[in-house]
């Protein structure tokens, strides 16, 4: 059986909105947020726009602004507190910052997958409000703190997220994968050994 047919088997359920899903307890690593309870025979995930969970390795928090239709990815290290925003959209940046605080976290960077406005105008402003760098790829010739290409890596913490070049739905595409097994492109993420995403 290979990792992904593992993982397909570890998801119980999976709504297709994002507004639930259910994770079987065989992985005795895998640690809800507190905001979780478990519920026998599956942790349930209950918010429609928050989606949690926490492993020793990684904070990560699924966002989605209905309006748009768009899902914000945050990352945090447990041992730093250190954290990265994925395509931050404008009309949620005040929320998703007040989570970051909420949860104790300093964001690092806001990253951008790809050259779209409502993703861009987002990350500006977590800069203000936080002071972290932005970052998007070279090639979709957009102004950011830090311009990635293939094989560049993002550190925060003891994470990093090392940059694949992804042209297609933008040409200046990049998707963010973590050695820990975390892939992040536009509007999906796939957490191996975890959980599994398709957004």
């Amino acid at each position: 059986m290979g990792k992904v047919d593992g993982v397909l088997q570890s998801v119980r359920h999976f709504s297709k909105f994002g507004r639930s899903f259910r994770i079987q307890k065989q992985h005795p690593h895998l640690q809800p947020s507190e905001s979780v309870k478990p519920q026998s025979p599956a942790l349930e995930i209950a918010s429609r726009n928050l989606s949690s969970f926490q492993t020793q390795l990684l904070i990560f928090r699924q966002l989605f602004d209905h309006i748009s239709s768009t899902y914000t990815y945050l990352l945090a290290c447990p041992r730093t507190k250190e954290c990265v925003l994925v395509d931050p959209v404008l009309a949620q940046a005040k929320r998703d910052f007040q989570i970051t605080q909420d949860l104790g976290l300093s964001i690092k960077y806001s990253v951008n997958t790809h050259m779209h406005a409502d993703h861009i105008t987002g990350t500006g402003y977590l800069r203000v409000l936080s002071g972290c760098k932005t970052v998007i790829s070279k090639a979709s010739g957009a102004d950011a703190d830090i311009h990635v290409q293939e094989d560049d890596e993002i550190a925060f913490g003891t994470q990093k997220l090392k940059v694949l070049s992804t042209p297609g739905h933008t040409n200046g595409c990049v998707t963010y994968y973590s050695p820990e097994q975390v892939t992040f492109h536009r509007n999906c993420a796939k957490i191996l050994k975890y959980a599994y995403f398709l957004i």
